[in-house]
């Protein structure tokens, strides 16, 4: 059993458990210390000078606790250099992916132009700045002509299929492309149509002037205007 003094007085505090030693003695029980003995010494019998358990534990966590600060001082240290670690690999993660897209967008608007010939303007780029100072390219844009050629619904045809297929000639088309695309799909459907209408009005016009036959009168009546001149 362990008795905690007080500091300021010297006299026994409540101990931790059991009745303090003065009371054993007062009991007259055989395992209770001489009243001369040593304050610190325990019922077991252990010399009050050598430091109680309690003591050494305190000490030895003491000691423990000044090489856990000294360890959390050098782990301090060595974590001082992380953040700048972590952010050059951010960085260079970020301009390999900076730098990928540059590619696709330019390769994408080529795309564009290639299959979309005169038909196609210039590419317009949006551009970002990555940590090395660099200008990436990360959207783009080309202009496209979808007009339809005036009263000539062949020549329409023609363009739209162009049109169509500079829309769709990169490996991933937009959102965009694809409205374009089916822009120019439409538009030429609606040229199909008026082609086929104006194949169908010449057609007829060919035939009323195939069985055309004129009469006698028109011959005799031209004969004698052209005998008159």
């Amino acid at each position: 059993m362990l008795i905690v003094r007080s500091p300021a007085t010297g006299a026994p505090a409540v101990p931790f458990i059991g009745r303090t030693l003065e009371q054993r003695q007062a009991a007259g029980e055989d395992n209770a210390l001489p009243a001369g003995s040593p304050p610190d010494r325990v019922a077991g019998g252990r010399d009050g000078g050598s430091t109680p358990s309690g003591d050494r534990t305190d000490a030895s966590r003491t000691g423990k606790d000044d090489r856990q600060d000294g360890k959390d001082s050098a782990t301090i240290g060595a974590h001082d250099d992380q953040p700048d670690d972590a952010t050059a690999r951010i960085d260079t993660q970020l301009i390999a992916q900076l730098a990928r897209r540059d590619r696709d967008v330019r390769a994408h608007e080529a795309a564009h132009q290639a299959a979309g010939g005169n038909l196609v303007g210039a590419a317009r780029l949006d551009y970002q700045v990555g940590p090395d100072g660099h200008a990436y390219a990360v959207g783009g844009e080309v202009s496209v002509d979808v007009s339809a050629v005036s009263g000539d619904p062949a020549a329409t045809i023609v363009r739209m299929e162009r049109v169509r297929a500079a829309a769709l000639a990169p490996a991933d088309p937009s959102s965009q492309d694809l409205a374009v695309a089916s822009a120019a799909a439409a538009i030429a459907a609606d040229a199909q149509r008026q082609l086929a209408e104006l194949q169908r009005q010449t057609a007829v016009v060919a035939k009323v002037l195939g069985s055309y036959q004129p009469s006698a009168a028109t011959v005799r009546t031209g004969t004698l205007l052209d005998r008159s001149a």
